[in-house]
């Protein structure tokens, strides 16, 4: 970090005032210096800003947080700088301090953003994990690649059905909200990092279904996570996140009709779901709906409180 100190404005007072060089200062970055960066420069190393290193505990960055949160205080820092030869702009250089604490504080207080941030900027233990997630999104996007021509022709095919037909939509898969609300786009649910999984969900369909990890009954099924399963292993899928709650967005059309499926980076995927193909084997309509691949009924029974409630 390099010190860039302005001209010092002249003080009226008698008191013989001290040079800032010579305040004491909490350990991290100081009045007037870059803010340090990580090795790659792509984001704040929030590490050096509290005076800490990548392998600080909790702790400490909790107690640095708070000792600079402290000094910086506009009420705190009148006092400390009162006999102070101040450089022009001190006050707007100790907010920015306060600002950058408090964008570390977000980021290493929260488990998983922590956890992430340590994952994409720093080696913390014995493997470089960021070197894995190079390694597998060059390896999903690869498959993708070769995925392309057959994803075209399988949907060629289940165009050529009409009805019958399964056409994925859009498909989306990392940080994102669990919601299966038709009015929110992809740009309205997204937590975080995300990836296009359109074509790798379409390689799925077989016969216009798509039944991955149900070989038997839901019910039957034991606990997926503890299995071992999970959707980052889907060819063309991968780990886009580490450390934060996956989900799988998916809207698609099934007999003309538009649904919507959202689930988590542990559950299996059946789409169409049962309830819908059920519904649509007892039912004519020909209008479009957006439905929860979960909670079809449900959702059917609010729509008829509302239309009675509005006859009211």
């Amino acid at each position: 970090m390099t010190a860039n100190m302005p001209d010092v404005v002249e003080s009226d007072s008698d008191t013989e005032l001290i040079k800032l060089e010579d305040v004491h200062f909490p350990g991290g970055i100081r009045p007037f210096q870059e803010p340090p960066r990580t090795s790659d420069n792509t984001d704040l190393d929030y590490y050096a800003i509290l005076g800490l290193d990548c392998k600080a505990s909790d702790t400490d960055i909790k107690s640095a947080v708070r000792a600079m949160s402290m000094f910086y205080h506009p009420d705190r820092r009148r006092r400390v700088f009162r006999n102070v030869e101040t450089p022009e702009g001190l006050d707007e250089e100790c907010d920015k301090i306060l600002e950058y604490v408090r964008m570390a504080k977000n980021t290493l207080e929260n488990e998983g953003e922590h956890r992430n941030y340590n994952f994409l900027h720093f080696q913390v233990g014995e493997f470089d994990e960021r070197e894995i997630l190079k390694h597998d999104k060059a390896e999903a996007e690869e498959l993708v690649k070769n995925m392309r021509m057959t994803a075209q022709f399988i949907e060629e095919e289940e165009l050529r059905k009409e009805n019958e037909g399964l056409i994925i939509e859009e498909a989306w898969f990392g940080a994102i909200m669990d919601s299966v609300d038709p009015n929110l786009t992809i740009e309205d649910m997204q937590l975080g990092r995300i990836i296009d999984v359109r074509i790798p969900m379409t390689i799925q369909i077989i016969d216009s279904k798509i039944t991955r990890g149900l070989a038997s009954p839901p019910h039957s099924l034991p606990d997926n996570k503890e299995q071992g399963y999970s959707l980052t292993k889907v060819p063309g899928f991968y780990d886009c996140c580490v450390g934060e709650e996956k989900r799988l967005f998916v809207r698609y059309r099934f007999h003309r009709l538009t649904f919507i499926m959202n689930i988590g980076e542990h559950d299996r995927i059946l789409i169409p779901s049962r309830c819908i193909i059920a519904s649509l084997s007892s039912s004519s309509q020909t209008t479009s709906r957006t439905c929860p691949a979960r909670s079809f009924r449900s959702g059917r029974r609010r729509s008829r409180r509302r239309r009675r409630s509005g006859r009211r």
